[in-house]
C-alpha cells in the first residue's frame, strides 16, 4: 500500500513537471511530501488493524468478571490508541495542505495530482470513520465505572477505589476526610496494590491507614487487617521512631512506607470497596 501510494504520487509528479530541470526544488518537495503521505497512510492502516485486533481481547477480559482487571488501565489504553490516531490524522492533514499549496503554485496540468490527493484523503477519512466506530463499540461494551461517577477522580484497582486527596493535613484530619467519603485511609495488603499506588504517588507523601498511636511499636491497620501477618513495604530502617512519637505511616516520595509524627502535613490516600451492582 505504501509503495503503491508513493509510486502513483511520483508518477503524477513527472506528468506535472516533465522537464525537471526547470523546477528542481518543487520536484524534490513533492517527492518528500509524497513519501510522507505514504508513510502516514500506512501508519493509519496499521493503527486500525491493531485496534481492531486488540479491542475484542479487551472486551473479553472485562466480560470475564475478573476482579483483578484494572478498568481504568483498559480505558486508558483504549484512549491512548485513539490519541495516536488523532495525532497521525493531524500530521496527515498538514501534509495534504502543504502538497495542495505546492500544486497550486506550480505550472502545468494539476488535475491528475489533485485527483490523487482527493483519493488518498477519502481513504483516510474512511479509515478514521471505522476507528471511531471501533472506539464507540469498546466504550459502549465496558461495564459502568465501579467507582461511580462524579467530580472526584476515584481510581479503580483490584476491587477497590482510591482517591488521592491533594490537600495537605495531619493524619487524623486525613482519616476524617476519608471517612466523610465513606472510605478509610488506604490499607495496603498486596504487592500489586503497593505498586499501583506507588505509580500514582510519585514524589509526594500520602497518609495511609497504619498507626501505632495506641501502643508504641504495635502497628495496626485502621480497618482491623492483621498487621503482623500482612505484607509490608517499609523503607530500609523504618519504622524507626527517630524523632519520638512517630506514630503514623505515610507513603514516602519513593513509594516506600515511613513513620512520622501524626501532626506532619501530608496528602491523604482514601480507599473504599468498588460497587458490585
Amino acid at each position: 500500500m505504501q509503495s503503491s501510494v508513493a509510486r502513483e504520487c511520483l508518477q503524477d509528479d513527472f506528468m506535472l513537471f516533465p522537464d525537471n530541470r526547470y523546477f528542481p526544488s518543487k520536484v524534490r518537495l513533492v517527492h518528500v511530501i509524497c513519501a510522507l503521505l505514504a508513510v502516514s497512510y500506512l501508519l493509519i492502516v496499521v493503527l486500525f488493524v491493531t485496534s481492531s485486533t486488540n479491542a475484542p481481547k479487551l472486551l473479553q477480559q472485562v466480560k470475564s468478571n475478573d476482579t483483578a482487571v484494572d478498568l481504568a488501565a483498559i480505558k486508558s489504553n483504549v484512549q491512548a490508541v485513539f490519541n495516536k490516531a488523532e495525532a497521525i490524522k493531524t500530521d496527515f492533514t498538514k501534509d495534504l495542505t502543504k502538497l495542495k499549496s505546492e500544486v497550486q503554485s506550480s505550472a502545468g496540468d494539476q488535475r491528475i495530482l489533485r485527483d490523487q490527493i482527493t483519493k488518498l484523503q477519502d481513504n483516510v477519512a474512511t479509515l478514521f470513520s471505522k476507528i471511531t466506530d471501533l472506539e464507540n463499540s469498546v466504550k459502549n461494551n465496558l461495564p459502568d465505572n465501579p467507582c461511580g461517577t462524579g467530580p472526584e477522580a476515584w481510581e479503580y484497582y483490584g476491587g477497590s477505589c482510591y482517591l488521592f486527596v491533594n490537600v495537605k493535613s495531619n493524619w487524623m484530619a486525613g482519616k476524617m476526610k476519608c471517612e466523610s467519603k465513606n472510605a478509610t485511609l488506604a490499607v495496603i495488603t498486596s504487592e500489586g496494590e503497593q505498586n499501583f499506588l506507588k505509580s500514582k504517588t510519585k514524589d509526594q507523601r500520602y497518609w495511609i491507614g497504619l498507626t501505632d498511636m495506641d501502643k508504641e511499636k504495635e502497628w495496626q491497620w485502621i480497618d482491623g487487617t492483621d498487621y503482623k501477618s500482612s505484607i509490608k513495604f517499609w523503607n530500609p530502617g523504618e519504622p524507626n521512631d527517630s524523632n519520638k512519637n512517630e506514630d503514623c505511616a505515610h507513603l514516602w516520595i519513593d513509594g516506600g512506607w515511613n513513620d512520622v509524627h501524626c501532626t506532619y502535613l501530608c496528602f491523604s490516600l482514601c480507599e473504599k470497596k468498588a460497587s458490585t451492582e
